[in-house]
């Protein structure tokens, strides 16, 4: 997959995740980030680790007194790498 096939798929997701504000603009961002970062791996697997890593990493930053760690934006991370995984495996014509 070429850099501007996954820079369309990207920006696709995102914009399919703005109008999701029932869930909240937070949960939002982080179900975009973690499947942003999920594109990042050289391999749809290697994309989801980093991303489910980040996640982790992030909500561990929050729990030392930088924020509010959330279970729901850790799920809401990992929701979007999963979505990110599936697309690279399943509807990709170079499958990983």
């Amino acid at each position: 997959m070429t850099w501007k096939s996954k820079f369309i798929a990207v920006l696709l997701i995102l914009a399919l995740c703005t109008p999701a504000f029932a869930i909240g603009q937070d949960k939002v961002g982080h179900f975009a980030v973690g499947s942003a970062i999920g594109w990042v791996g050289t391999t749809a697997e290697n994309g989801f680790w980093t991303s489910v890593t980040v996640s982790t990493l992030k909500e561990a930053f929050d729990a030392t007194g930088h924020g509010t760690p959330e279970w729901a934006d850790f799920g809401a991370g990992v929701l979007g790498a999963l979505l990110t995984y599936l697309i690279r495996t399943q509807f990709t014509p170079d499958r990983d």
